[in-house]
């Protein structure tokens, strides 16, 4: 069925009118509230401006959220320690290091989470290394038994080279894996080559950057208190913001992005997050969480000294050196 009138006066009235023309007529609910309009929202700065706008709406259609991007740290332990990580692994402690996540905590996350949300367009896991955690092909066979789930994406440094078991695990289910050349930094630990061509050969789908495309990393956001900045400060730094929306589930809390995460963990224990396993938790709590024109974690997040350039992988050194799991 086409847009009724109705549906279309609250669209303009929302400021949505100008994306009327991407909207299919096949079906509303699905064209205007699906993960297809969510990513034409996500294109452009504007477009996200009405991300909020389009939650709320969305919220009184059908009830339930999308999330285009979902990514899982099932752990923050790593094999590397890279200067300017976007997960900010240096910056955790021994006493701030999320461990391995158990598969039935894991699983258990996943079920609450699909229970107030109705689509995840992109499932990644990642940590810290995701490969250290030995139950990944568990992980990856639960997930593809989500409808809910369109796709499931694994990251990976190329430090360790993946069991048979995750391999068959990988290509059963079609998992995209996402590998990282660190061969410049980390010669001795890096198996790129290797990976690469195992994943190849078991015709694995690869997502891949390498030292020739000249990939280079940033600085990240400068982290401290600051009441000097209003509201039209952070709206307009998070409506601009290139991490908003990189959606985190780490040991049961949702965040917005990994600096959320970060600030959570090694900064203050500021609560902006959804708490996944409360049972209390509602539709409404989910909405109210991705309807927020920021978060209390962009407070302390300072973006407008952002540099570029800077080398993929440095090592740096801390008292933490993770290792593989038993």
């Amino acid at each position: 069925m086409k847009l009724s009138k109705e549906q279309k006066k609250i669209l303009k009235k929302n400021s949505f009118d100008k994306y009327l023309p991407i909207l299919t007529d096949a079906d509303f609910l699905s064209s205007m509230f699906g993960l297809s309009f969510l990513k034409e929202l996500s294109k452009s700065r504007k477009g996200r401006k009405y991300y909020s706008k389009y939650m709320q709406l969305r919220f009184n259609f059908k009830r339930k959220v999308s999330i285009p991007f979902l990514t899982a740290v099932i752990t923050t332990l790593c094999t590397l320690n890279c200067k300017n990580c976007c997960h900010y692994i240096p910056e955790y402690t021994k006493e701030t290091h999320y461990p391995v996540i158990k598969l039935d905590d894991f699983k258990q996350d996943i079920n609450s989470l699909l229970k107030n949300i109705d689509e995840v367009g992109c499932f990644q896991i990642s940590g810290g290394e995701p490969l250290i955690c030995k139950d990944l092909p568990e992980m990856i066979e639960f997930l593809a038994t989500k409808k809910q789930i369109k796709k499931i994406f694994l990251t990976t440094n190329c430090t360790i080279i993946p069991s048979d078991s995750l391999i068959s695990a990988l290509k059963k289910f079609r998992v995209v894996v996402q590998i990282s050349d660190y061969r410049a930094v980390a010669k001795d630990k890096c198996h790129y080559n290797e990976i690469k061509k195992i994943l190849q050969e078991n015709k694995i789908k690869i997502c891949a950057w390498e030292e020739d495309v000249k990939t280079t990393f940033r600085s990240m956001p400068e982290i401290f208190s600051d009441d000097t900045r209003d509201d039209s400060v952070l709206k307009e730094q998070y409506s601009n913001c290139t991490d908003a929306r990189y959606t985190i589930l780490c040991d049961g809390k949702l965040f917005n992005c990994p600096t959320c995460l970060h600030i959570y963990s090694n900064v203050s224990k500021i609560d902006g997050y959804v708490d996944v396993r409360n049972k209390n938790v509602t539709n409404e709590d989910y909405i109210n969480f991705f309807s927020k024109h920021y978060t209390e974690y962009c407070k302390l997040c300072h973006r407008e000294n952002l540099q570029y350039g800077f080398p993929v992988g440095e090592q740096v050194m801390t008292d933490c050196t993770p290792s593989r799991s038993s």
